[in-house]
């Protein structure tokens, strides 16, 4: 029951910080200098911390094409299992794309999850108008819109967790000087987040054992930022030390707020073990 009333103070709280917080413009913003050679593939899967169990896995991979005369990164996932507390196993399918360049430019990504007989049950987009300058969450349900939510763009850098661990790959690691951006949720809203290294160790994952660099996330609550830790769970994420800097493992929250602690891991690179 406690947890249960702890957990609405913790998003009350939450919610107050972001609100006053979300007019502030990111500052010290350390470029990413996003460069991706060629098409790779990987999977990886997703444990609960609680029971130590697999509850997901996932296939990606990361396409560079051209369209329009312009470079782009196409990067498309494939998972199964329960995802985020779902009650039954399911498919889903997500697919982003990524404008090449030095500075990396996200487009849009859509997330669509199927039932176990492959029937659509949801779709949701986020869609970047930087003619506009507008961020767009939908969310259709059976092939309906149900809800369509439109934000002005903060004064920052724009990105999306479920690419991250590719656009962190162009962080500069051989510092320890944060950069900032913001995450835009699935639910329309932005978030100001910092990333910095805070370590260098040796990670075995089932793809196998890797020097990385390991990188800490959290949210920028700028004068208040001890706040944090007493708020948020952690969340990191190892790097390889050799370039281009491939993403090994991840520890956090699986989907938000309220979802559960889980670790995420290689398991195999480009179709084959490493």
């Amino acid at each position: 029951m406690w947890q249960i009333v702890n957990r609405k103070i913790r998003n009350y709280i939450v919610f107050i910080i972001f609100s006053f917080l979300y007019a502030l413009p990111v500052i010290g913003y350390a470029q990413l200098q996003f460069n991706i050679d060629g098409n790779e593939e990987s999977t990886y899967r997703t444990i609960l911390e609680k029971s130590g169990k697999v509850i997901w896995q996932a296939e990606r991979s990361v396409i560079k094409r051209v369209e329009d005369g312009k470079e782009i990164v196409v990067v498309s996932e494939s998972g199964h299992g329960k995802y985020n507390n779902s009650p039954e196993d399911m498919h889903w399918i997500v697919k982003s794309r990524i404008l090449s360049s030095q500075d990396p430019v996200v487009l849009e990504t859509t997330r669509t999850a199927f039932s176990s007989n492959n029937k659509e049950l949801w779709r949701k987009n986020k869609i970047f108008d930087y003619s506009k300058k507008r961020l767009i969450a939908e969310h259709f349900d059976n092939g309906r819109l149900i809800k369509r939510k439109s934000i002005p763009f903060p004064e920052g850098k724009v990105f999306i967790s479920e690419i991250l661990s590719l656009i962190l790959r162009g962080y500069n690691f051989e510092t320890q000087e944060p950069c900032s951006f913001y995450i835009f949720s699935w639910d329309g809203k932005v978030f100001k987040m910092k990333a910095r290294r805070i370590d260098k160790e040796i990670v075995h994952v089932p793809a196998g054992k890797f020097e990385c660099y390991k990188i800490e996330i959290f949210p920028d609550f700028g004068i208040v930022n001890y706040l944090s830790n007493h708020i948020f769970p952690k969340t990191y994420l190892w790097f390889t030390v050799k370039a281009p800097h491939y993403w090994v493992k991840y520890e956090g929250l699986e989907s938000g707020l309220t979802s559960s602690y889980v670790t995420m891991e290689i398991t195999e690179f480009n179709g084959k073990k490493e």
